[in-house]
């Protein structure tokens, strides 16, 4: 009976392509990361030469290796418009911020609010100056901005009391001071100039008839480059209160009455100055 030769009935794997080794047909080996199998029987081919190989498949191109690109715990791999990357761990507390299509992403804080601060005025104030704006001291509020073009929401009350008859003419409005510069006027915050009229951010107790009597008064403004606020990022902003007093009949107090009799009908407050930084 005749006999038929059907060669090798599965490819043989013979591991790396040997210039040695007499390959046989169907044998298959590997070479620079692509494989190849014999065609044609024979020794010292190399895989390159068609007469004798056929590539069954080529080698890709290498990935980045993961474990070297990730170095720290916290880190993040993105891709940028080249490969991939690490993006270091942000501090405590911020979000991972997206730029949208072609940008990076990045830490930053979430929503829109950063730095909150936060003053209440506990101590008892009198004035004794006369027309003339007046520092009330220690009350006031810092706030150090995490970035650089957000507006400031300021925010408080303040509780005043005077003599029976007088003063007339009793303000208060928030002064501004960025990195320790001298204290300036925020008159945007002040009612419209009007006259000799006194402009004024919150109106003071004033001639009520009993120096027992205390008023208190609230604000909710914002501060930004249309009001004047100018700063870099990590300066300090400070504002602090102001108070004027028009007449000589008596001085005005902060946080009690005029009277402030040892009484109970006599009580003692406080007054506030909140800053909540609004982000750009």
């Amino acid at each position: 009976m005749a006999t038929v030769n059907l060669g090798a009935i599965k490819f043989n794997w013979k591991g790396a392509y040997n210039n040695s080794t007499q390959y046989q047909v169907d044998d298959v080996v590997s070479s620079g990361g692509s494989s190849y199998i014999c065609i044609l029987a024979s020794q010292g081919n190399a895989v390159s030469n068609g007469t004798y190989w056929n590539q069954m498949s080529a080698a890709g191109t290498d990935g980045t290796d993961v474990g070297t690109t990730l170095t720290t715990q916290g880190d993040i791999l993105y891709r940028d418009g080249s490969g991939l990357q690490r993006l270091a761990a942000g501090t405590n507390g911020q979000a991972l911020l997206t730029g949208g299509a072609g940008a990076n992403p990045s830490w930053g804080s979430s929503g829109k609010i950063g730095a909150i601060s936060h003053t209440l005025f506990k101590a008892q104030f009198t004035g004794a100056v006369q027309t003339t704006w007046t520092e009330i001291s220690n009350y006031n509020c810092t706030i150090t901005p995490t970035k650089a073009g957000s507006t400031i929401l300021a925010m408080g009350h303040i509780s005043t009391g005077s003599n029976a008859g007088g003063p007339a003419g009793h303000g208060l409005k928030l002064y501004r001071s960025v990195a320790g510069a001298s204290n300036s006027s925020i008159d945007d915050w002040t009612g419209n100039a009007d006259g000799n009229r006194i402009r004024s951010m919150v109106a003071g107790n004033s001639e009520f008839g009993s120096d027992w009597v205390q008023e208190n008064g609230a604000f909710n403004v914002i501060d930004s480059s249309t009001t004047g606020l100018s700063y870099s990022a990590g300066q300090a902003i400070k504002y602090s209160m102001y108070q004027w007093n028009a007449s000589n009949n008596g001085s005005v107090v902060v946080n009690r009455s005029q009277r402030n009799s040892n009484g109970n009908d006599d009580v003692v407050t406080t007054s506030s100055i909140t800053l909540m930084e609004i982000l750009a």
